[in-house]
Protein backbone atom coordinates (compact mmCIF):
# COMPACT_ATOMS: atom_id res chain seq x y z
CA UNK A 1 0.00 0.00 0.00
CA UNK A 2 2.73 2.46 0.68
CA UNK A 3 4.69 1.67 -2.63
CA UNK A 4 1.66 2.11 -4.19
CA UNK A 5 0.85 5.56 -2.16
CA UNK A 6 4.82 6.51 -3.10
CA UNK A 7 4.20 5.87 -6.26
CA UNK A 8 1.07 7.68 -6.80
CA UNK A 9 2.41 10.64 -5.51
CA UNK A 10 4.83 10.92 -7.85
CA UNK A 11 2.67 10.93 -10.94
CA UNK A 12 0.20 13.95 -9.45
CA UNK A 13 4.01 15.46 -8.91
CA UNK A 14 4.96 15.33 -12.46
CA UNK A 15 1.10 15.92 -13.72
CA UNK A 16 0.91 18.92 -11.53
CA UNK A 17 4.79 20.01 -12.95
CA UNK A 18 3.73 19.31 -16.66
CA UNK A 19 0.46 21.33 -16.16
CA UNK A 20 1.84 24.29 -14.50
CA UNK A 21 3.74 24.75 -17.87
CA UNK A 22 1.09 24.77 -19.83
CA UNK A 23 -1.41 26.08 -17.83
CA UNK A 24 -2.76 30.16 -18.89
CA UNK A 25 -0.57 32.26 -16.52
CA UNK A 26 -1.25 35.86 -16.33
CA UNK A 27 0.72 38.33 -14.64
CA UNK A 28 -0.68 40.93 -12.49
CA UNK A 29 -2.38 42.85 -15.51
CA UNK A 30 -3.78 40.23 -16.46
CA UNK A 31 -1.08 39.95 -19.10
CA UNK A 32 -0.42 36.00 -20.63
CA UNK A 33 2.92 35.21 -19.64
CA UNK A 34 4.70 33.18 -22.30
CA UNK A 35 8.15 31.55 -22.86
CA UNK A 36 10.06 32.24 -25.94
CA UNK A 37 12.78 31.01 -27.82
CA UNK A 38 14.84 31.92 -31.04
CA UNK A 39 15.09 29.50 -33.88
CA UNK A 40 18.11 27.56 -34.22
CA UNK A 41 19.96 27.35 -37.41
CA UNK A 42 21.94 24.20 -38.27
CA UNK A 43 23.00 22.03 -41.30
CA UNK A 44 20.58 18.59 -41.89
CA UNK A 45 21.57 16.25 -43.79
CA UNK A 46 18.11 14.37 -44.71
CA UNK A 47 17.77 10.82 -46.58
CA UNK A 48 15.27 8.48 -47.66
CA UNK A 49 14.73 5.05 -47.17
CA UNK A 50 13.40 2.71 -49.53
CA UNK A 51 12.76 -0.94 -49.98
CA UNK A 52 14.23 -3.36 -52.54
CA UNK A 53 14.63 -6.54 -53.62
CA UNK A 54 18.24 -7.26 -54.76
CA UNK A 55 18.64 -8.32 -58.40
CA UNK A 56 21.63 -9.89 -60.45
CA UNK A 57 23.81 -7.76 -62.48
CA UNK A 58 23.02 -10.24 -65.76
CA UNK A 59 20.66 -12.93 -66.01
CA UNK A 60 19.68 -15.69 -68.88
CA UNK A 61 17.64 -18.96 -69.15
CA UNK A 62 20.22 -20.77 -71.77
CA UNK A 63 18.36 -22.82 -74.39
CA UNK A 64 17.92 -23.81 -77.83
CA UNK A 65 16.07 -22.35 -80.85
CA UNK A 66 14.96 -26.27 -81.63
CA UNK A 67 13.50 -28.74 -79.62
CA UNK A 68 15.72 -31.56 -78.37
CA UNK A 69 16.81 -34.32 -75.87
CA UNK A 70 19.22 -32.73 -73.66
CA UNK A 71 22.05 -35.07 -73.53
CA UNK A 72 24.90 -34.02 -70.91
CA UNK A 73 24.95 -30.93 -68.41
CA UNK A 74 28.64 -30.51 -67.64
CA UNK A 75 28.12 -28.33 -64.33
CA UNK A 76 25.98 -28.76 -61.49
CA UNK A 77 23.72 -25.80 -59.91
CA UNK A 78 25.97 -23.34 -58.20
CA UNK A 79 28.61 -23.81 -60.82
CA UNK A 80 31.07 -20.64 -61.70
CA UNK A 81 31.73 -21.13 -65.21
CA UNK A 82 33.63 -19.17 -67.31
CA UNK A 83 32.05 -16.99 -70.76
CA UNK A 84 32.11 -19.49 -73.59
CA UNK A 85 32.26 -22.69 -71.96
CA UNK A 86 30.44 -25.40 -72.82
CA UNK A 87 27.71 -25.82 -70.54
CA UNK A 88 25.03 -28.57 -71.96
CA UNK A 89 24.68 -30.75 -74.79
CA UNK A 90 21.48 -31.93 -77.03
CA UNK A 91 21.30 -35.03 -78.63
CA UNK A 92 23.52 -35.37 -81.55
CA UNK A 93 21.00 -36.91 -84.17
CA UNK A 94 19.68 -33.59 -85.78
CA UNK A 95 23.39 -32.55 -86.12
CA UNK A 96 24.54 -36.27 -87.51
CA UNK A 97 21.65 -35.88 -90.28
CA UNK A 98 22.48 -32.56 -90.73
CA UNK A 99 26.11 -33.20 -91.44
CA UNK A 100 25.39 -35.59 -93.74
CA UNK A 101 22.96 -33.94 -95.56
CA UNK A 102 25.88 -31.20 -95.75
CA UNK A 103 28.66 -33.82 -97.01
CA UNK A 104 26.48 -35.39 -99.39
CA UNK A 105 25.71 -31.95 -101.37
CA UNK A 106 29.36 -31.30 -100.60
CA UNK A 107 30.56 -34.03 -102.79
CA UNK A 108 27.83 -33.20 -105.57
CA UNK A 109 29.00 -29.56 -105.70
CA UNK A 110 32.42 -30.46 -106.03
CA UNK A 111 31.55 -32.91 -108.96
CA UNK A 112 29.29 -29.59 -110.29
CA UNK A 113 32.00 -27.33 -110.03
CA UNK A 114 34.51 -29.25 -112.14
CA UNK A 115 31.72 -29.82 -114.84
CA UNK A 116 31.24 -26.07 -114.85
CA UNK A 117 34.70 -25.55 -115.35
CA UNK A 118 34.78 -27.58 -118.42
CA UNK A 119 31.52 -26.19 -119.76
CA UNK A 120 29.73 -28.99 -119.64
CA UNK A 121 27.05 -28.17 -117.92
CA UNK A 122 24.71 -24.61 -117.88
CA UNK A 123 25.15 -22.05 -115.46
CA UNK A 124 21.93 -22.34 -113.92
CA UNK A 125 22.44 -25.81 -112.98
CA UNK A 126 25.83 -25.10 -110.98
CA UNK A 127 23.50 -22.14 -109.61
CA UNK A 128 21.21 -24.76 -108.76
CA UNK A 129 23.24 -27.12 -106.43
CA UNK A 130 25.61 -24.19 -104.93
CA UNK A 131 22.38 -22.71 -103.40
CA UNK A 132 21.47 -26.43 -101.65
CA UNK A 133 24.95 -26.71 -100.99
CA UNK A 134 24.86 -23.24 -98.70
CA UNK A 135 22.14 -23.59 -97.67
CA UNK A 136 23.08 -27.20 -96.26
CA UNK A 137 26.49 -25.91 -95.18
CA UNK A 138 23.83 -22.75 -93.22
CA UNK A 139 21.80 -26.04 -91.61
CA UNK A 140 24.36 -27.49 -90.09
CA UNK A 141 26.31 -24.53 -88.58
CA UNK A 142 22.50 -23.94 -87.45
CA UNK A 143 22.38 -27.21 -85.89
CA UNK A 144 26.03 -27.21 -84.04
CA UNK A 145 25.06 -24.54 -82.37
CA UNK A 146 21.80 -25.30 -81.12
CA UNK A 147 22.88 -28.97 -79.75
CA UNK A 148 25.81 -27.08 -77.76
CA UNK A 149 24.65 -24.54 -74.96
CA UNK A 150 27.48 -22.05 -74.16
CA UNK A 151 27.73 -19.67 -71.29
CA UNK A 152 27.19 -15.95 -73.18
CA UNK A 153 29.19 -14.32 -69.91
CA UNK A 154 30.61 -15.28 -67.08
CA UNK A 155 28.29 -16.21 -64.07
CA UNK A 156 26.83 -18.78 -61.84
CA UNK A 157 24.39 -21.61 -62.70
CA UNK A 158 21.48 -20.74 -60.48
CA UNK A 159 18.92 -23.68 -61.59
CA UNK A 160 18.94 -26.55 -63.87
CA UNK A 161 15.50 -26.51 -66.03
CA UNK A 162 15.59 -29.25 -67.65
CA UNK A 163 17.68 -32.70 -66.23
CA UNK A 164 19.65 -34.88 -68.52
CA UNK A 165 17.57 -37.41 -70.76
CA UNK A 166 14.25 -34.90 -70.38
CA UNK A 167 13.19 -33.49 -73.80
CA UNK A 168 13.50 -29.86 -74.11
CA UNK A 169 11.04 -27.74 -75.63
CA UNK A 170 10.40 -23.86 -77.04
CA UNK A 171 8.10 -22.72 -74.47
CA UNK A 172 8.23 -19.68 -72.14
CA UNK A 173 9.41 -20.40 -68.05
CA UNK A 174 6.51 -19.78 -65.74
CA UNK A 175 8.04 -19.80 -62.61
CA UNK A 176 8.12 -16.32 -60.70
CA UNK A 177 11.30 -14.42 -61.00
CA UNK A 178 12.12 -16.17 -63.98
CA UNK A 179 12.59 -14.35 -67.56
CA UNK A 180 9.92 -15.18 -69.85
CA UNK A 181 11.94 -17.23 -72.23
CA UNK A 182 13.17 -20.94 -73.00
CA UNK A 183 15.90 -22.39 -70.81
CA UNK A 184 17.59 -25.31 -69.74
CA UNK A 185 19.86 -23.77 -67.30
CA UNK A 186 19.45 -19.96 -65.76
CA UNK A 187 22.79 -18.57 -65.86
CA UNK A 188 23.24 -15.45 -63.32
CA UNK A 189 26.17 -12.71 -63.09
CA UNK A 190 26.34 -11.79 -59.33
CA UNK A 191 29.60 -9.33 -58.46
CA UNK A 192 28.20 -6.52 -58.64
CA UNK A 193 24.83 -7.16 -57.83
CA UNK A 194 21.39 -4.62 -58.15
CA UNK A 195 18.72 -3.70 -56.07
CA UNK A 196 15.53 -2.40 -57.70
CA UNK A 197 13.21 -0.01 -56.02
CA UNK A 198 10.71 2.64 -57.15
CA UNK A 199 10.39 6.35 -56.11
CA UNK A 200 7.85 8.93 -56.42
CA UNK A 201 8.37 11.12 -59.64
CA UNK A 202 8.92 14.29 -57.39
CA UNK A 203 11.59 12.12 -55.56
CA UNK A 204 13.60 11.37 -58.92
CA UNK A 205 15.92 14.96 -58.14
CA UNK A 206 16.71 13.90 -54.91
CA UNK A 207 18.04 10.43 -55.97
CA UNK A 208 20.36 12.34 -58.50
CA UNK A 209 21.51 14.53 -56.20
CA UNK A 210 22.15 11.89 -53.97
CA UNK A 211 25.99 12.09 -51.86
CA UNK A 212 25.65 8.59 -50.45
CA UNK A 213 23.50 5.59 -51.08
CA UNK A 214 23.50 2.48 -48.87
CA UNK A 215 21.99 -0.89 -48.60
CA UNK A 216 20.82 -3.28 -45.84
CA UNK A 217 19.36 -6.32 -45.82
CA UNK A 218 16.64 -7.54 -43.12
CA UNK A 219 18.16 -10.89 -43.09
CA UNK A 220 21.67 -9.78 -42.53
CA UNK A 221 21.43 -7.19 -39.64
CA UNK A 222 24.43 -5.21 -38.76
CA UNK A 223 25.90 -4.81 -42.44
CA UNK A 224 26.10 -2.49 -44.91
CA UNK A 225 26.85 -1.73 -48.15
CA UNK A 226 28.05 0.74 -50.56
CA UNK A 227 26.04 1.00 -53.82
CA UNK A 228 25.73 3.76 -56.44
CA UNK A 229 23.44 4.61 -58.85
CA UNK A 230 22.88 2.59 -62.00
CA UNK A 231 20.11 3.68 -63.94
CA UNK A 232 16.22 4.96 -63.57
CA UNK A 233 13.32 3.97 -66.18
CA UNK A 234 12.62 6.12 -68.81
CA UNK A 235 9.40 6.42 -67.92
CA UNK A 236 7.15 7.24 -64.90
CA UNK A 237 3.89 4.60 -64.84
CA UNK A 238 0.57 6.11 -65.03
CA UNK A 239 -1.22 4.00 -62.42
CA UNK A 240 0.99 5.21 -59.42
CA UNK A 241 3.08 7.72 -60.64
CA UNK A 242 6.13 5.87 -59.48
CA UNK A 243 9.30 5.16 -61.52
CA UNK A 244 11.89 2.04 -60.97
CA UNK A 245 15.20 3.10 -59.97
CA UNK A 246 18.32 0.33 -59.72
CA UNK A 247 21.38 1.14 -57.28
CA UNK A 248 24.80 -0.95 -57.73
CA UNK A 249 26.30 -3.14 -55.60
CA UNK A 250 30.08 -3.62 -56.29
CA UNK A 251 31.06 -5.51 -53.41
CA UNK A 252 28.10 -7.99 -52.31
CA UNK A 253 30.11 -10.19 -50.38
CA UNK A 254 28.86 -14.31 -50.59
CA UNK A 255 25.98 -13.61 -48.18
CA UNK A 256 23.91 -11.20 -50.06
CA UNK A 257 21.96 -13.29 -52.27
CA UNK A 258 19.66 -12.36 -55.05
CA UNK A 259 15.98 -12.12 -54.64
CA UNK A 260 16.45 -10.68 -50.96
CA UNK A 261 14.44 -8.01 -49.20
CA UNK A 262 16.86 -5.13 -48.88
CA UNK A 263 16.56 -1.40 -47.88
CA UNK A 264 18.19 1.31 -50.20
CA UNK A 265 18.78 4.47 -47.67
CA UNK A 266 19.84 7.87 -50.20
CA UNK A 267 21.40 10.63 -48.11
CA UNK A 268 20.89 14.24 -49.37
CA UNK A 269 23.35 17.13 -49.20
CA UNK A 270 23.33 19.18 -46.56
CA UNK A 271 21.35 21.84 -45.93
CA UNK A 272 20.67 25.12 -43.67
CA UNK A 273 17.20 24.86 -41.82
CA UNK A 274 15.74 26.85 -39.28
CA UNK A 275 14.56 24.31 -36.40
CA UNK A 276 11.79 25.42 -33.82
CA UNK A 277 9.97 22.58 -31.44
CA UNK A 278 7.82 21.05 -33.18
CA UNK A 279 4.66 21.66 -30.87
CA UNK A 280 5.36 25.12 -31.04
CA UNK A 281 3.73 25.22 -34.73
CA UNK A 282 0.13 25.12 -35.43
CA UNK A 283 -1.98 24.29 -38.17
CA UNK A 284 -5.86 25.87 -38.82
CA UNK A 285 -7.20 25.55 -41.92
CA UNK A 286 -4.81 27.53 -44.39
CA UNK A 287 -1.70 25.65 -43.24
CA UNK A 288 0.91 26.09 -40.29
CA UNK A 289 1.58 28.90 -38.10
CA UNK A 290 3.51 30.16 -35.33
CA UNK A 291 2.64 32.40 -32.06
CA UNK A 292 5.53 35.07 -32.02
CA UNK A 293 6.70 38.26 -29.55
CA UNK A 294 6.81 41.69 -32.20
CA UNK A 295 8.86 44.41 -31.06
CA UNK A 296 6.01 46.07 -29.51
CA UNK A 297 5.54 42.93 -26.78
CA UNK A 298 2.26 41.72 -28.05
CA UNK A 299 1.98 38.49 -29.36
CA UNK A 300 1.02 37.81 -33.38
CA UNK A 301 1.02 34.69 -35.56
CA UNK A 302 3.70 34.35 -38.60
CA UNK A 303 2.82 32.02 -41.11
CA UNK A 304 5.49 29.13 -41.87
CA UNK A 305 5.82 26.28 -44.47
CA UNK A 306 6.51 23.10 -42.24
CA UNK A 307 9.90 21.34 -44.21
CA UNK A 308 9.77 18.64 -42.22
CA UNK A 309 9.71 16.88 -38.21
CA UNK A 310 13.13 15.47 -37.16
CA UNK A 311 13.53 14.32 -33.72
CA UNK A 312 10.80 16.51 -31.68
CA UNK A 313 11.72 20.00 -33.79
CA UNK A 314 10.36 21.46 -36.56
CA UNK A 315 12.55 22.53 -39.82
CA UNK A 316 10.79 25.95 -41.13
CA UNK A 317 10.29 28.14 -43.65
CA UNK A 318 9.31 31.81 -42.96
CA UNK A 319 11.21 32.53 -39.66
CA UNK A 320 13.78 34.77 -39.21
CA UNK A 321 16.72 33.86 -36.80
CA UNK A 322 15.49 36.99 -34.39
CA UNK A 323 11.99 36.01 -34.08
CA UNK A 324 10.54 35.40 -30.38
CA UNK A 325 8.80 32.17 -31.32
CA UNK A 326 6.24 31.28 -27.87
CA UNK A 327 6.63 27.60 -26.99
CA UNK A 328 4.94 27.74 -23.33
CA UNK A 329 1.53 29.39 -22.51
CA UNK A 330 0.54 29.89 -26.52
CA UNK A 331 -3.47 28.42 -25.50
CA UNK A 332 -4.15 31.81 -23.88
CA UNK A 333 -3.17 33.86 -26.76
CA UNK A 334 -5.10 36.06 -28.82
CA UNK A 335 -4.03 38.26 -31.98
CA UNK A 336 -2.34 41.25 -30.86
CA UNK A 337 -2.64 40.74 -27.31
CA UNK A 338 0.13 42.10 -25.14
CA UNK A 339 1.88 39.57 -23.29
CA UNK A 340 4.77 39.12 -20.37
CA UNK A 341 7.82 36.90 -21.43
CA UNK A 342 8.82 34.36 -18.86
CA UNK A 343 12.17 35.38 -16.93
Amino acid sequence: MRKFLIIWMALFLFSCTQNQSEQELTDDNGHPVVRTIYPVERDHQASHTYTATIKPWREANLGTSIPGRVEKIYFSEGAFVEQGALIARLSAEPEIMARVEKETLENEYNRVKRLMERGSITQQDFDHVESRYKGAVAKHEMMVKNTQIRAPFAGTIMEILVQEGETFFFMPAIQPGASFSPGIVRLMQLKPLLAEFHISERELPLLNNATEITLSADALPGQTFSASLHKTAAMVSASNRTLAAEVKIDAPGDELLVGMYARVTVKMPAQKHLFVPAHAVEENGDGFFVWIVDAQGKAVTKSVQRIFMDKGEAAVEGLETDDKVVVAGRNALSEGVAVRMAQ
